[in-house]
């Protein structure tokens, strides 16, 4: 049992003089072992933008939050409140994220806009529990939506 003692014994010296001497050289920023960094990949300056970071701080600003706290969230900025926990922190996280690119794309800007509003269209027509093959369905409804694709906010509908 001894013999197992000493042999474990400086197994962990050594790995927790590695680790002090990792620390070290992470606390040192001029240390030869963090220049030997690889060179950064071409994917990653994609999200190099700082709003991705504006994003990640919202994300988890809203991670942090209770059910009551999403809700006034939702309704301080008229988005729908309804919905489960999952539910609302997704339609914020959406909301923050789409507000943060739309802002940063204008102050670049990036804005590509080929038309000032887009209609959307939602047919509706009529249909049976078990249609048969040839069922012939017919279009009872056709709501439309006007948006304006510079704010992407609903202009008529």
């Amino acid at each position: 049992m001894e013999s197992q003692k000493k042999s474990i014994q400086p197994a962990n010296k050594t790995s927790a003089s590695e680790e002090d001497k990792e620390e070290q050289c992470c606390a040192n920023t001029s240390c030869e072992e963090s220049e030997k960094q690889e060179p950064s990949s071409p994917k990653q300056g994609d999200f190099s933008d700082p709003v991705y970071k504006e994003i990640a701080v919202a994300n988890g600003t809203i991670n942090r939050m209770n059910r009551d706290q999403l809700c006034a969230k939702c309704a301080e900025l008229k988005l729908d409140t309804r919905g489960v926990k999952d539910v609302l922190k997704k339609r914020l996280k959406s909301y923050y994220k789409r507000q943060n690119l739309m802002h940063s794309a204008a102050a670049n800007g990036n804005i590509d806009v080929y038309f000032d509003y887009i209609c959307v269209v939602d047919y509706e027509a009529t249909c049976e529990e078990n249609n048969p093959p040839d069922y012939l369905h017919e279009i009872i409804e056709f709501p439309m939506v006007l948006i304006d694709t510079h704010t992407l906010e609903i202009v008529s509908w």
